[in-house]
């Protein structure tokens, strides 16, 4: 009698541990491939952002002239008073060390440098000035406006490595996530993380792009108001720009709903 009851409990529970160890077997392997699209995303803006950027069109193009550039600039800055503040607008030559730093890092478009060491300054190259109307736009945001300040001084510097660990670190949290075991303490705490993966691979970004969009329209706020003829090639070239910002979000949000359908696709398989 004994052996057959333990001849019947062998029965039962060997398969059942098979079932375990391949159900397991399986989820490391979706969260292998998860975790591969999780660290690959950002791989197709490569391609994306290059063509984007390549779009936005020089002073000359858009017949966009310096004295025009330099109204909407003068009235910024003494709408806003950011010659106390120590607010320099720069432009360089394409071919010097700015300009090619600006070429190699920035587009070859613009860029607003502020620090707590008081820089305070917006360049571009010489061939697309408009773009610092733009980039005053962004020393409005951080000289002007509590939230600016705070976000300049605190939170802008430490916006790539936000992103570039970010996103990848709340993927992985949500592709932990094992469906086959019950919810309950650290599994129903990933649980949360793979429900949510969309909205959650977007926050990193959430700050920029409010900074990125806010700088542009305060821009074309005054551009409308005082050089209309230009204000529709600024609007999109502007919208362009964004757009370089925004791909790279999209990407995460769906690189990360990727990752985690691949990861439940593989695990559900028997």
């Amino acid at each position: 009698m004994d052996n057959y009851i333990s001849t019947v409990i062998n029965k039962r529970t060997e398969p059942e541990q098979n079932n375990s160890f391949q159900h397991n077997k399986q989820n490391l392997k979706g969260i292998a491939a998860g975790a591969a699209i999780a660290l690959g995303y950002p791989a197709p803006n490569y391609l994306i952002n290059p063509k984007l950027l390549k779009s936005i069109k020089t002073d000359d193009a858009l017949n966009i002239s310096k004295q025009q550039v330099d109204n909407v600039l003068i009235a910024m800055t003494k709408k806003f008073k950011l010659d106390e503040k120590g607010f320099k607008a720069l432009y360089f030559p394409v071919d010097s060390e700015e300009g090619k730093f600006l070429t190699k890092n920035c587009g070859g478009m613009a860029f607003f440098f502020s620090s707590k060491q008081g820089i305070n300054q917006a360049e571009s190259v010489v061939n697309k000035l408009y773009w610092l109307i733009h980039e005053t736009g962004h020393a409005v945001n951080g000289n002007c406006t509590k939230l600016g300040k705070f976000y300049y001084n605190n939170i802008a510097r430490h916006m790539p490595t936000a992103k570039f660990l970010g996103v990848p670190i709340l993927i992985g949290l949500g592709l932990s996530h094992n469906k086959n075991k019950e919810d309950k303490g650290y599994n129903k705490f990933t649980k949360f993380f793979e429900k949510h993966i969309g909205v959650l691979a977007t926050l990193p970004f959430i700050p920029g792009l409010i900074d990125e969009a806010t700088a542009s329209l305060r821009g074309l706020k005054f551009i409308k108001k005082l050089e209309p003829s230009i204000y529709k090639a600024a609007r999109r070239n502007f919208g362009i720009g964004f757009m370089t910002y925004a791909t790279e979000a999209a990407l995460a949000v769906g690189g990360a709903k990727l990752a985690i359908y691949l990861k439940d696709k593989i695990a559900s398989k028997p």
